[in-house]
């Protein structure tokens, strides 16, 4: 959008470098949660760098109360985890009746069971973002059934 490409992708080479050395260090000690956790930190280097280069870049990010928002994407984040967690002995009781799907079955509702608690706790704790995506998406849509009818 700022006709800058090649920030962001240094930046997620960058991120991918952290992975790396991340899952490599990782791998052994902890196996498949190495990964996890590398992936995680890939993520958030990603993320932070990029919102210091926005903050660098437009002089201060004022009045976007990233703080706030943050903080209420954590929690929200903090009890979707613990939802899913807490159904995951039920997801794989439930399960074992089909046991050539069982895997299939634990990932895709504990993915729901995800899903689900995050949308209504950002709903719940009003994250402004999700109201101006909201917006955007309606207003697209809109837009879209004007020029459709015209």
């Amino acid at each position: 959008a700022r006709k800058d490409t090649r920030t962001p992708v240094l930046v997620g080479v960058l991120g991918v470098l952290v992975y790396l050395v991340i899952a490599l260090a990782l791998i052994a000690p902890l196996g498949m949660l190495g990964l996890v956790l590398a992936n995680s930190m890939q993520l958030t280097t990603h993320a932070l760098v990029m919102l210091y280069l926005a903050h660098r870049h437009f002089d201060g990010l004022r009045g976007q109360d990233l703080p706030r928002s943050a903080l209420k994407v954590l929690s929200a984040s903090l009890a979707m985890g613990s939802a899913v967690l807490a159904s995951y002995p039920h997801v794989t009781r439930l399960a074992e009746r089909w046991p050539t799907w069982d895997e299939l079955f634990v990932v895709v509702v504990g993915g729901a069971v995800g899903v689900a608690s995050y949308a209504v706790l950002i709903w719940v704790l009003r994250v402004k973002e999700v109201a101006y995506l909201r917006d955007s998406i309606a207003a697209r849509i809109r837009s879209a059934s004007r020029t459709a009818a015209e």
